[in-house]
C-alpha cells in the first residue's frame, strides 16, 4: 500500500468540500426519486409517474386541438366558395331565378354528393319559402352547382321580390359532411 501524499489543509478542505457537493447532488437526486415513488424500484416508477404528468399536458393540448376542430386535422367539410342568384328575364312568362355556386371540397371535388344539395330562402320576415318543396342544387364534376325555378312555380318569389330574400346554398359530400354558404343577389 502506498502512503497518501501530504496535502496542505487548504487543498484537503477544498477536495472534501468538492466531494461533499458531488455527494449531495448525487444523494439529492436519489432522495428525490425515493420521495416521489416510494424508494428502490418504486423510485423508478415514480420517474415514470413524472412522464405521466407530461402525458396529461399532452392530453390538455389534445383537448385544445379538439376545440379548434378535432385532432388537428383540417375540416373535411365542403365549402361553398361563392354563390349567387339572379333573375333571368326572357321577356315571356318563363322568367326564372337561377342559383349558381362554386363548391370546393378538401377531400376532393369527386367526393361531393352532386345531387344532395339544396337552396333555402327566407323572406324578409324570416319565413322559409321552400319548406314544402326544397329546391335541389345539382353539382357538376367541376364543383359548379346550379338550381333554378320558373317564377310561375309554387315558390312565392319572383324577379321583383328576390332581392328581399336571404338565401343559402347547402352541399354534402359522400361522408355526410355539410357545407353551407350565403347566396348573394346578383340582379337581372
Amino acid at each position: 500500500m502506498r502512503p497518501i501524499p501530504n496535502l496542505c489543509p487548504r487543498t484537503l478542505s477544498s477536495v472534501l468540500l468538492g466531494c461533499a457537493l458531488i455527494m449531495g447532488v448525487a444523494c439529492g437526486d436519489k432522495d428525490g426519486a425515493d420521495t416521489s415513488g416510494g424508494g428502490g424500484a418504486d423510485g423508478a416508477d415514480g420517474a415514470d409517474g413524472a412522464d405521466g404528468a407530461d402525458g396529461a399536458e399532452g392530453g390538455e393540448d389534445g383537448a385544445d386541438g379538439a376545440a379548434d376542430g378535432g385532432d388537428g386535422a383540417p375540416d373535411p367539410s365542403p365549402v361553398v366558395a361563392e354563390a349567387l342568384y339572379q333573375c333571368s328575364v326572357s321577356g315571356s312568362a318563363d322568367d326564372a331565378i337561377i342559383f349558381t355556386a362554386t363548391v370546393e371540397d378538401p377531400q376532393g371535388i369527386d367526393t361531393l354528393d352532386r345531387l344532395a344539395g339544396h337552396v333555402n330562402c327566407l323572406d324578409s320576415g324570416g319565413r322559409d319559402l321552400m319548406t314544402a318543396t326544397p329546391l335541389s342544387l345539382a353539382c357538376g364534376p367541376d364543383g359548379m352547382c346550379v338550381a333554378s325555378f320558373s317564377v310561375n312555380t309554387i315558390y312565392p318569389m319572383d324577379c321583383t321580390t328576390a332581392p328581399d330574400h336571404e338565401c343559402t346554398a347547402t352541399v354534402y359530400d359522400e361522408d355526410g359532411n355539410v357545407g353551407t354558404g350565403l347566396v348573394t343577389w346578383l340582379g337581372r
